[in-house]
C-alpha cells in the first residue's frame, strides 16, 4: 500500500492544456463557414491569423492578458468583429459567430483572384486559356479571370494563341482582400 501512494505522489500531474478563445463560425442556416479570422489586440496590433476548418471552428490558445478583438472574414461587406474579447481561466472563452458575406458572389473557402490579362499594348486579351490544378477558364472581352483558390500558394498557367505562355504564382490570405493581378503577356516571335 505504501509503494502504491508513493507511486502516486511522486508522478507528476499535468493540467488539461487550457485554449483561450474557441470560435465557431456558422452562416445564418446554420451551415459551418471556412474563412479568414484574425486575432487583434483591442489596439489593433495583430496578433495571429488563421483559417476556419471545414466544420467553421478555430481556436486561438495561448494568448496573453488583456483585450483582444476577433476578426471574422476579409475586409469586404458582411466582415464580423467581436471586440474586446479576454480570457477567463480556467474556463475557455467559447464565441459562436453568425457569418454572411454581402457580395454579389458568394465567398468559397480560399481565396478570390482577378487576373487582367494585357497585351504589352495594355490592350485586353480575349479567350486566353487560365489554367490551375483543379479548374480551367477563359478571359472575358475584358481580359478578366475570376479564380478561387483554397491553397495558400497556386500556380496558374495562362495561355493565348500569338502569344508566349505565361506562369504566375498566386498566394491566398483569407484576411486581405485585394487579390487583383494583372498579367502582361508577350507576343510570340511568330505573330505579328
Amino acid at each position: 500500500m505504501l509503494l502504491i501512494l508513493m507511486i502516486l505522489f511522486s508522478s507528476p500531474i499535468f493540467a488539461a492544456d487550457f485554449c483561450a478563445i474557441k470560435v465557431s463560425i456558422k452562416s445564418p442556416a446554420g451551415v459551418p463557414i471556412r474563412t479568414g479570422v484574425a486575432l487583434r489586440q483591442s489596439n489593433g496590433e495583430g496578433v495571429e491569423n488563421k483559417i476556419s476548418s471545414s466544420e467553421g471552428k478555430v481556436e486561438f490558445c495561448d494568448i496573453g492578458l488583456g483585450l483582444y478583438d476577433l476578426v471574422v472574414g476579409p475586409n469586404l461587406c458582411g466582415q464580423v468583429i467581436v471586440r474586446h474579447l479576454f480570457q477567463i481561466w480556467p474556463d475557455e472563452r467559447e464565441v459562436t459567430v453568425t457569418y454572411e458575406n454581402c457580395h454579389s458572389f458568394p465567398l468559397p473557402s480560399g481565396c478570390i483572384f482577378l487576373l487582367r490579362i494585357r497585351a504589352s499594348d495594355e490592350l485586353p486579351v480575349v479567350g486566353a486559356i487560365v489554367r490551375q490544378k483543379d479548374s480551367t477558364t477563359v478571359t472575358d472581352g475584358f481580359g478578366r479571370a475570376f479564380l478561387n483558390s483554397k491553397a495558400t500558394e497556386t500556380t496558374v498557367q495562362i495561355e493565348r494563341e500569338g502569344f508566349e505562355s505565361s506562369q504566375i504564382k498566386l498566394f491566398c490570405d483569407p484576411m486581405n482582400s485585394d487579390r487583383e493581378t494583372i498579367v502582361v503577356l508577350r507576343r510570340s516571335s511568330t505573330s505579328k
